[in-house]
This record gives structure tokens, sequence and C-alpha cells, in this order.
């Protein structure tokens, strides 16, 4: 016995969704594997607490307050270098800050090379908010002349 066929649809059926990820995408990972081989060199070789003009900060020079940066730059170097110390008394959000670009890049790259979904980056409103609390807040006591300032200010 011949089974009846199904009865023809005339409404157009939508073509295929190509979910993989645009060949733009893998050009953004490799730029920023790329970016990121660049700085973690110029940081390892140059120190910036003896080169007079590698990254200053244009805000410190201008008013004498530390910005949320102050200090990354020696920050960086140090942790290359294996003075993880050193690093968090230059700046205490400068770790935490490289291991977050890290994980965004590595997200992004095992994305864009279909081994991993797409990222999503915001994490919620309740996230931003937190983290832009904590790098304002860290603003502000980092130049108190009181404790915690003289803790949290950039050292070496």
């Amino acid at each position: 016995m011949i089974a009846p066929a199904a009865p023809l649809s005339t409404t157009p059926q939508a073509p295929p969704v190509d979910r993989r990820p645009p060949t733009r995408a893998r050009w953004l990972a490799l730029g920023g594997w790329l970016l990121l081989l660049a700085l973690v060199t110029a940081y390892a070789l140059v120190d910036p607490a003896t080169v007079p003009s590698w990254a200053r900060c244009p805000l410190l020079a201008a008013s004498g307050y530390y910005c949320p940066g102050c200090g990354s730059s020696r920050a960086l170097h140090a942790a290359l270098h294996g003075q993880l110390g050193a690093a968090l008394r230059y700046n205490l959000l400068t770790l935490p800050a490289a291991a977050a670009v890290l994980w965004v890049l590595v997200g992004w790259t095992r994305w864009a090379w279909g081994a991993g979904p797409r990222p999503r980056w915001t994490g919620g409103r309740r996230r931003v908010a937190l983290v832009i609390a904590v790098v304002l807040l860290y603003w502000l006591l980092r130049n108190l002349p009181v404790w915690p300032g003289p803790l949290l200010a950039p050292r070496g």
C-alpha cells in the first residue's frame, strides 16, 4: 500500500539560517590576539617606571589626582615579570581587568572558530552597575589623604 502524499504547501519556506560566525569575526579575533601580543611585548620590554614619557596619565598630570587606571602600566610590567605583589600595589584593579579582557578574547575566539556559543558580554544590568560602582569607589578612595587612600595609591 502506498502512503498518501503530503499536501503541497503554498507558504514559502524560509531559507536555512547559517549559524556560522562571519569571516569578519575571525579577523577581529586574530587582530585582538595580535594587539594583545604587541601590548604584552611592549609592557614586558619597557619598564614604565624608568621611561618618563611611557604611558603617563593626563588626569594626574593636569589635576594631581589618580584615575582608576593610574599605575596600570607599571602593574602590567610587574605582573609580566612575576612580581604579583608589586603589580597589586601599583593598581589593585589591573589584574582583574586583564583577566576579564583575556576571558572576552578567548570567548570571542572560540565563537569565531566555531568551538563555542556566541559570547554574551553584558552579564546583566546589575553586574555592569556593580563594576561601575567598584571602579568609582576605587577612584574616590585612592585619592583620600587618609586611610585607605595611601594604601590604594600607586606606589613603587
